[in-house]
C-alpha cells in the first residue's frame, strides 16, 4: 500500500529515482537562466580581477606610507631623545654662563636639523633652571591647637571612644 500522495513526497511515481536528480532535471530544462548566469559570472570575474588589481595597488601604497611613517617617526624619536639628553645635561650645569653657552650649542644643533621647522625665536627666552632635588621626608606637621579645639585634634591613641547606649528593643 503506497501512502505517497502528489505533492507530499520528494520522490516521483518511479520509486527508483533519486529526489535530488529530479530537481536537477527540472532546473536543467530552463537553458536561458544558465546562459544568463554564465554571462554574469564572466562579468563578475572580470570585475573581481580589476578590483583585486586595484586592491593590490592600494596595499602597496599603504605599505609604502607605513614604511615612510615609521622612518620619520624613528627620526623624530631620535631627535626628541637627543633634545631631552641635551636639556638634562644643561640642567646639570650649575654655572649660568656655561649653561647659556651649552644651550646656544643645542639651539645651533637643532637649527641645522632638517626636521626642525619651528622658528628658534620661540625658544631663545625660555629659561632652563637646574632641577631641585626633592625631599624624601614630608614637611613637619603644624603644632596641634591648644584650647577649645584641642579635642578635635587629638592623636588617635588619645581619642576617647564613647560607647553607644543600648536601646531597648520593643517587640
Amino acid at each position: 500500500m503506497s501512502t505517497n500522495r502528489p505533492g507530499m513526497s520528494l520522490t516521483t511515481d518511479k520509486e527508483h529515482e533519486d529526489p535530488v536528480n529530479v530537481f536537477l532535471e527540472i532546473a536543467s530544462d530552463d537553458e536561458s537562466s544558465c546562459s544568463d548566469l554564465d554571462d554574469f559570472a564572466r562579468d563578475f570575474v572580470g570585475d573581481m580581477s580589476d578590483l583585486e588589481g586595484r586592491a593590490a595597488d592600494l596595499r602597496g601604497q599603504v605599505k609604502q606610507i607605513r614604511g615612510n611613517g615609521r622612518k620619520v617617526r624613528c627620526e623624530f624619536d631620535d631627535l626628541e631623545a637627543k633634545v631631552d639628553s641635551m636639556l638634562m645635561e644643561a640642567r646639570r650645569i650649575k654655572n649660568g654662563a656655561r649653561q647659556e653657552i651649552y644651550l646656544e650649542k643645542v639651539l645651533g644643533h637643532l637649527s641645522g636639523d632638517p626636521l626642525n621647522d619651528i622658528p628658534l625665536e620661540k625658544f631663545e627666552d625660555v629659561p632652563v633652571f637646574p632641577t631641585v632635588s626633592r625631599q624624601t621626608t614630608p614637611p613637619p606637621r603644624p603644632p596641634r591647637p591648644r584650647g577649645m579645639l584641642r579635642r578635635f585634634f587629638r592623636r588617635r591613641s588619645q581619642r576617647k571612644i564613647e560607647p553607644i547606649p543600648e536601646q531597648d528593643i520593643v517587640v
